[in-house]
């Protein structure tokens, strides 16, 4: 297996036995940006099998917060995550679409509502906060020059993609870039950040 494949919990807690002694700067980064779409690549320290890993000396976790993936994790831990769809084929986003990806090969398929996000999550390796994918918000925020490109209506989905960049390297610049918006919230005093 070349690629790896991804870990998904419905808490933090879940992947203890990977994260038990890894550097507090990093469960902080991890702590900061969970549950959500914020899939990191940590460092397996090879209690994974190759199988889930890849090649890679690293694995990809996200502490999910969609409802259905959450109560699958309390009943069972961690589970394997995959995209539902071919390598460079479109997101499947509805039940029919994964079903024609895949005929015959899935054994069931968990009917429900998808989480609402119309891009894969983020993902960065959290040893040094690089992102390795950017979601939508990320990078339509890495192509906006000025406070004047942003049109009013883009901003709550501006600032939503502020708040999941907070643990990164670039949260200070775009921070910057949000409070010279005119039309942002004022925040209480003493609170810096997103």
């Amino acid at each position: 297996m070349h690629k790896g494949l991804i870990l998904v919990a419905d808490d933090i807690e879940q992947f203890d036995f990977l994260l038990d002694d890894l550097p507090e700067i990093w469960l902080q980064r991890l702590a900061g940006s969970w549950p959500g779409p914020n899939t990191w690549l940590v460092p397996h320290q090879n209690r994974l099998p190759e199988w889930v890993t890849g090649e890679h000396d690293t694995v990809a976790l996200r502490v999910s917060d969609h409802p259905l993936v959450c109560a699958l994790c309390r009943y069972t831990g961690p589970l394997i995550s995959t995209s539902a769809n071919p390598a460079g084929r479109p997101s499947a986003r509805s039940r029919l679409r994964v079903e024609q990806y895949f005929p015959g090969e899935l054994d069931k398929v968990l009917g429900g509502a998808l989480g609402g996000r119309r891009n894969p999550s983020l993902i960065r390796d959290l040893r040094t906060g690089d992102v390795i994918r950017p979601s939508w918000s990320y990078a339509r925020l890495a192509r906006l020059r000025s406070p004047a490109a942003i049109r009013g209506r883009d901003w709550p989905r501006i600032a939503a993609g502020l708040r999941a960049l907070k643990a990164t390297k670039w949260s200070s610049r775009w921070f910057a870039l949000s409070s010279a918006h005119p039309a942002r919230r004022r925040r209480p005093s003493g609170r810096s950040g997103c």
